[in-house]
Protein backbone atom coordinates (compact mmCIF):
# COMPACT_ATOMS: atom_id res chain seq x y z
CA UNK A 1 0.00 0.00 0.00
CA UNK A 2 1.23 3.49 -0.67
CA UNK A 3 0.13 6.51 0.57
CA UNK A 4 1.00 9.77 -1.25
CA UNK A 5 0.40 13.06 1.11
CA UNK A 6 1.23 15.36 -1.87
CA UNK A 7 2.82 14.57 -5.17
CA UNK A 8 5.54 17.16 -5.09
CA UNK A 9 6.82 15.66 -1.85
CA UNK A 10 8.19 12.61 -1.78
CA UNK A 11 6.60 9.96 1.12
CA UNK A 12 9.07 8.59 3.63
CA UNK A 13 8.33 5.54 4.94
CA UNK A 14 10.22 6.10 8.19
CA UNK A 15 8.40 9.28 8.72
CA UNK A 16 5.72 7.61 10.79
CA UNK A 17 2.69 9.29 11.35
CA UNK A 18 3.38 12.62 10.34
CA UNK A 19 1.90 14.05 6.98
CA UNK A 20 2.99 16.92 4.88
CA UNK A 21 -0.12 19.07 4.35
CA UNK A 22 1.11 22.44 2.49
CA UNK A 23 -0.37 25.59 3.70
CA UNK A 24 -3.11 27.08 2.15
CA UNK A 25 -2.71 30.44 0.63
CA UNK A 26 -5.77 30.77 -1.79
CA UNK A 27 -7.97 32.34 0.74
CA UNK A 28 -5.68 35.19 1.64
CA UNK A 29 -4.66 35.78 -1.95
CA UNK A 30 -8.44 36.04 -2.37
CA UNK A 31 -9.06 38.14 0.31
CA UNK A 32 -6.24 40.35 -1.19
CA UNK A 33 -7.46 40.62 -4.22
CA UNK A 34 -11.01 41.83 -3.08
CA UNK A 35 -9.33 45.28 -1.14
CA UNK A 36 -9.80 47.19 -4.45
CA UNK A 37 -13.46 46.06 -4.71
CA UNK A 38 -13.65 47.23 -1.01
CA UNK A 39 -12.19 50.31 -1.65
CA UNK A 40 -14.44 51.41 -5.20
CA UNK A 41 -18.07 50.23 -2.93
CA UNK A 42 -16.44 52.36 0.81
CA UNK A 43 -15.66 55.28 -1.92
CA UNK A 44 -18.84 55.45 -3.60
CA UNK A 45 -20.64 54.77 -0.08
CA UNK A 46 -18.93 58.18 1.20
CA UNK A 47 -20.06 60.06 -1.87
CA UNK A 48 -23.38 59.01 -1.47
CA UNK A 49 -23.55 59.09 2.65
CA UNK A 50 -21.39 62.56 2.62
CA UNK A 51 -24.93 64.16 4.41
CA UNK A 52 -25.05 62.17 7.27
CA UNK A 53 -23.18 63.80 9.55
CA UNK A 54 -19.63 62.23 9.53
CA UNK A 55 -20.39 58.57 8.56
CA UNK A 56 -19.26 59.85 4.59
CA UNK A 57 -15.88 61.24 6.00
CA UNK A 58 -15.53 57.34 7.93
CA UNK A 59 -16.09 55.32 4.68
CA UNK A 60 -13.79 57.76 2.96
CA UNK A 61 -11.34 57.00 5.33
CA UNK A 62 -11.61 53.59 4.92
CA UNK A 63 -11.90 53.59 0.81
CA UNK A 64 -8.69 55.44 1.13
CA UNK A 65 -6.87 52.71 3.89
CA UNK A 66 -8.33 49.60 1.46
CA UNK A 67 -6.99 51.07 -2.06
CA UNK A 68 -3.67 52.20 0.05
CA UNK A 69 -3.34 48.52 0.95
CA UNK A 70 -4.91 47.26 -2.16
CA UNK A 71 -1.45 48.82 -4.07
CA UNK A 72 0.45 46.65 -2.08
CA UNK A 73 -1.35 43.66 -3.62
CA UNK A 74 -0.14 42.14 -6.82
CA UNK A 75 -3.31 40.53 -8.09
CA UNK A 76 -5.51 43.86 -7.47
CA UNK A 77 -6.68 45.92 -10.08
CA UNK A 78 -4.94 48.84 -10.28
CA UNK A 79 -7.82 51.17 -11.79
CA UNK A 80 -10.36 50.11 -8.93
CA UNK A 81 -7.62 51.21 -6.57
CA UNK A 82 -6.97 54.27 -8.07
CA UNK A 83 -10.86 55.13 -8.37
CA UNK A 84 -11.58 54.01 -4.74
CA UNK A 85 -9.01 56.31 -3.74
CA UNK A 86 -10.16 59.03 -5.49
CA UNK A 87 -14.10 58.61 -4.61
CA UNK A 88 -13.24 58.16 -0.74
CA UNK A 89 -11.02 61.89 -1.28
CA UNK A 90 -14.17 63.16 -3.04
CA UNK A 91 -16.65 61.42 -0.13
CA UNK A 92 -14.26 62.96 2.60
CA UNK A 93 -14.15 66.56 0.70
CA UNK A 94 -18.18 66.78 0.21
CA UNK A 95 -18.25 65.61 3.77
CA UNK A 96 -16.07 67.86 5.68
CA UNK A 97 -17.85 70.88 3.34
CA UNK A 98 -21.40 69.83 4.46
CA UNK A 99 -20.08 69.56 8.27
CA UNK A 100 -19.04 73.02 7.59
CA UNK A 101 -21.57 74.33 6.17
CA UNK A 102 -23.89 73.05 8.90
Amino acid sequence: MTDFADSSVPYDNRAGAAVYTPADTTTARILDARLADASVLLGALSVVTFWSFGVGILLGLGAIVAGGLATRVPDADRSDTIIGILTGAVGIAVGALFLAAT
